[in-house]
């Protein structure tokens, strides 16, 4: 897996939390919605 890196930080530091985050989450999608009182299989 490629490094995370932080944004518009000017250096290659990497972002050690969003790396664990990403490699977590390998494989699985995540759904982010702003609807509010929605259940999730009913945004689907």
């Amino acid at each position: 897996m490629g490094a995370t890196f932080l944004p518009n930080s000017g250096t290659d530091q990497i972002d050690d939390k969003a790396k664990r985050l990403a490699e977590m989450m390998d494989g699985k999608l995540l759904l982010i919605t702003s609807a509010e009182g929605l259940a999730a299989p009913n945004v689907v």
